[in-house]
Parts: C-alpha cells; structure tokens; sequence
C-alpha cells in the first residue's frame, strides 16, 4: 500500500448545486442521464463511453485521477446504484463519532481503527477508496465499504460488509481482512 490520504466526512458530500433533480435508483429507464449526479461533484465529469447500468455506468465518469476524485466516484457510484441506506450523509469520520458521543448516541465504544474515509493504491496499483457508514435502523450498525478502481479509469469493483453490530447490551466487532 502506498501513501494513504484521509478525508473528512464533509469531503464525500458534492459540492456543486445541479440545477436538475438527480435520478434516483429505480426512477426510469436503466439508461437514465447521469449528468446531474456526476456534474455534482468538482472533480468528475460525463464522458461518452458504453455502459449504462451497474458498475459499467461508471464508464461514462471521467475525473482527474486524484484522491478526492476516486472518493467523489464511489458516492457517485452509490447515488446512480441501487444500495439501500446508502446516502452521503451516513458516511462517518472521527468528528462525527464525537459529536454522537457528545450526545451519548454512539453506543459502540472506543474503536481503535480510524473511521475517516481512506484513498491508497493497493499493491497492484489499483486506487482504493474505504469509508464507513453508520445506520440506526432496526439496530445500530457499521458497515465498511471498499471500492477498487481499475488502474485506468473510474470502473470499479465495490464489496461491502457489516462491520459491528449494536444490540441493545451486545456489542459485535466484525475484524475485516
């Protein structure tokens, strides 16, 4: 793994007003215009490739290949993407977990790793964005989400995992590899 660069929550929320209401999942026909999302973002921008559903809709994002970039991709790619409770605004950083337990709302403790949304190349070269997300639904979870890129390009590979589990007087850490 090469140089890591941390973010801040904020970092993943776009950062451009887009003048037309964005597509959601399920509104429309797969190959829905992209343009809104991905323009909502400084550092992407739609280019005419193939691919209009899935990850293949991400060959249509072009970006300038920095670390913010790759970050504003793997949102872009949960907002075009049907993820359940995937929104920008569940994604957590440090600051975030203080302010829950300044209001005694996180119930899981000291966790020892960073919680701050991470860019590295992995040891094949592949831009790699991690973040975590935090959900109060039915229980309280923490789920971690990888996205791999391929080396050209903003394609990508996206695994996610429950990564601890609130319930009520139990407390599960899930140790990711």
């Amino acid at each position: 793994m090469g140089g890591k660069t941390v973010f801040k929550r904020s970092a993943v929320q776009s950062n451009i007003v887009a003048h037309i209401a964005p597509a959601r999942p399920g509104s429309g026909p797969p190959s829905r215009d992209i343009t809104p999302v991905v323009t909502s973002f400084s550092q992407l921008r739609v280019v005419k490739e193939a691919g209009s559903t899935g990850a293949d809709v991400m060959k249509k994002v072009a970006g300038d290949y920095s670390p913010l970039s790759y970050l504003q991709a793997a949102i872009c790619f949960h907002l075009l993407n049907t993820h359940p409770g995937m929104e920008s605004n569940s994604v957590i950083d440090e600051s975030y977990v203080e302010v829950l337990r300044s209001f005694d709302l996180w119930p899981f403790g000291d966790i020892a790793r960073s919680l701050n949304p991470l860019f590295f190349r992995d040891s094949r070269g592949h831009p790699v964005v991690v973040f975590f997300t935090y959900h109060r639904a039915a229980r309280e979870t923490i789920v971690k989400h990888v996205h791999r890129f391929n080396r050209e390009g903003y394609s990508l590979k996206y695994g996610s995992r429950t990564w601890a589990v609130h319930n009520r007087s139990q407390l599960s850490l899930k140790r990711i590899k």
